[in-house]
Parts: C-alpha cells; sequence; structure tokens
C-alpha cells in the first residue's frame, strides 16, 4: 500500500468483497438500477455532481486575473451535509441488517436447516445477509471518508476522484442487491 496515497487504503477494502463477487452476469436486471434497499445511490450522485459545480468554480477560477474566490462557498456545506445524512440513513439499514442476522441465527438454533420462504433454508439465508452486511459495512466506510473529504478538495483531480469513486460504487454490490431481489422474491406472499 502506498503511504502517500490515501485512496489506495480505499480502493483495498474491495479486495475482500465476498464469494459473490465471482457471479457472471451481464448487468443487473432494470429493476435493480436504483435499488430501493440503499438511498445513497441516486441522491447522493446527485450531490456529489452538484459539489463538483460548486468547487470547480472555485478551483478553476478563470484568468486568474480576479481575487481568490472562498474555497469553501455557501451552498457547499449543505451538500456536504446532505452526503452525511445519507450515510447515516445507509448506517441505520445496515444496523438493522445485522441485528437481523443476529437473530436469525439464534432462530436457526431452533430450525436447524429447515426451509423457510419457498425453497431456502435459512443458513442459506443468513449466509446471503452475512454477505450482503459485509458488502454494505465497506461500502460505508468509503462513501463516509467521500463525504468527510469531498468538500475539501484542493484540486480538480482530487474532487473528480471523489466524484467518481461514489458513483462506481453505486454499480459496485450488484451481486449484494441481486441477493436482495433474490429474498424478495424468495419471501413474496402468493397473491
Amino acid at each position: 500500500m502506498n503511504v502517500n496515497n490515501p485512496w489506495s487504503a480505499i480502493l483495498s477494502t474491495f479486495d475482500h468483497i465476498p464469494k459473490y463477487q465471482n457471479v457472471r452476469h451481464t448487468g443487473p436486471p432494470k429493476r435493480l438500477q436504483n435499488p430501493p434497499a440503499i438511498a445513497s445511490h441516486t441522491g447522493g450522485s446527485q450531490y456529489c455532481n452538484a459539489i463538483e459545480s460548486v468547487k470547480k468554480g472555485v478551483l478553476d477560477p478563470g484568468s486568474g486575473k480576479e481575487p481568490k474566490p472562498n474555497p469553501y462557498p455557501a451552498n457547499l456545506e449543505l451538500y456536504c451535509k446532505n452526503l452525511a445524512i445519507l450515510n447515516t440513513i445507509l448506517e441505520d439499514v445496515l444496523n438493522s441488517a445485522e441485528t437481523l442476522v443476529e437473530q436469525l441465527k439464534v432462530l436457526h438454533v431452533l430450525m436447524k436447516e429447515e426451509i423457510v420462504g419457498r425453497s431456502w433454508s435459512l443458513g442459506r439465508v443468513i449466509e446471503g445477509m452475512r454477505s450482503v452486511c459485509g458488502c454494505m459495512r465497506s461500502e460505508l466506510e468509503v462513501r463516509r471518508t467521500i463525504a468527510e473529504n469531498i468538500g475539501h478538495s484542493i484540486n480538480s483531480v482530487e474532487l473528480i476522484l471523489h466524484v467518481s469513486l461514489w458513483e462506481q460504487l453505486s454499480s459496485r454490490n450488484d451481486a449484494s442487491y441481486f441477493f436482495i431481489e433474490m429474498l424478495e422474491v424468495e419471501f413474496k406472499v402468493p397473491q
């Protein structure tokens, strides 16, 4: 790991994605483009793009003859706070999912490998939920780092890196979102 590059530590967190990273598919179904399970994708990208727009005006002031603008424009703080709120929502969802996994483990002691839903054993549900929680936890750590640092970008390259990484995270864990979709189908009540 390169000590001078703080992003190498962040990018290395993706080396530990669980076994679902090897799932081969041509892409998620259209319904998974904006998964409802995690609210930070679409809104977060919009806030990052707004921050990028605001900061580009500060970082690339034009001709350079004007006095140096304030590196922290007034509306920048609002967008950064909104990113932090989205991360809080993601953290709440993650904590609820982890609590559910713990509760399912207790139930698993009693039920063993009994089929739940349509065809899955409780052990398989727990294993999948652990995987999703692990992916969500690593995603949350990266998103927190981005939200804390994007407003402090000192050049356009760093700013673009923050925005690009946030947007890339939105499609990084497609296997997890696919698993969530499978759970929805598995436990859907027949009509």
